[in-house]
């Protein structure tokens, strides 16, 4: 059986260190509001470009449900953030994998509630 590495991701709140400003544009526009909602976030080079990226979960209740709240991935670019991909039913933790599918990491994430039988599931 071959051994997985894995680095476990952690968020920081925005509201305690703000994120950077083109991330809240990112979230805010991803959300169709002016202010974003609540989120955490962990920056990251998910596509080996030498570019951070940014996986935010957004805690705003608003966003939440019993299954967890909604994840996004943001990929770095030179004018700023762009959301590429969310998904619902999110809880941590949420691991990076040392995988590579298509150019990008394999994020591993927490899985529970909401009918959803509790685990970890890859988004690839």
């Amino acid at each position: 059986m071959r051994a997985v590495c894995t680095v476990a991701i952690v968020l920081v709140p925005a509201i305690v260190v703000a994120g950077t400003f083109t991330l809240d544009q990112a979230v805010s526009t991803w959300a169709s509001e002016t202010t974003p909602p609540a989120y955490r976030y962990a920056l990251t080079d998910l596509s080996s470009d030498g570019r951070l990226d940014a996986i935010v979960l957004i805690s705003d209740p608003d966003y939440c449900g019993t299954g967890g709240c909604t994840l996004l991935v943001i990929q770095g670019t030179s004018a700023g953030f762009k959301v590429i991909s969310d998904s619902t039913i999110t809880r941590e933790p949420i691991y990076l994998l040392r995988e590579v599918r298509s150019g990008w990491h394999t994020i591993s994430v927490l899985v529970a509630g909401g009918g959803v039988e509790a685990g970890q599931a890859l988004m690839r």
